[in-house]
């Protein structure tokens, strides 16, 4: 009985290294698949955020500090003197930067126009009753 039980916990043992291996793989083929979309990001982030910049900067005195400064870091990592650098000369390091500062940016400030533009619109229905 006792053998039956110790190859019923190595059976369980193996299984589980197996179902890990398993995981560990999928895991790095799904990590694969997200630096690719980092790439391809870096590469459409560096064609836009001149003019992204540009957009931002028309509204600076509108946005807070925390937003401000995402716009300033991400023009350190795409502009040279408000002119867009050389894709090759980003870092891989500081395409991931920029891609995590846009999606940040993104949140924000589509929090931000929800927060003041729902009370008006959801006021405006009400006025209109529907």
């Amino acid at each position: 009985m006792k053998n039956l039980f110790i190859l019923g916990v190595c059976l369980a043992l193996l299984g589980g290294c197996t179902w890990s291996r398993e995981k560990a793989l999928q895991l790095s083929a799904e990590n694969v698949k997200n630096v690719e979309t980092a790439e391809t990001m870096g590469v459409d982030l560096h064609r836009i955020w001149p003019y992204m910049s540009g957009a931002f900067a028309a509204v600076k005195g509108e946005l807070n500090d925390t937003i401000n400064k995402k716009v300033e870091a991400l023009d350190e990592i795409y502009l040279d003197d408000g002119k867009p650098k050389d894709i090759a000369s980003i870092t891989q390091r500081d395409q991931g930067k920029g891609g995590t500062l846009w999606l940040w940016l993104i949140g924000s400030t589509a929090t931000k126009s929800y927060r003041e533009l729902a009370p008006s619109m959801f006021n405006l229905i009400n006025l209109l009753g529907l």
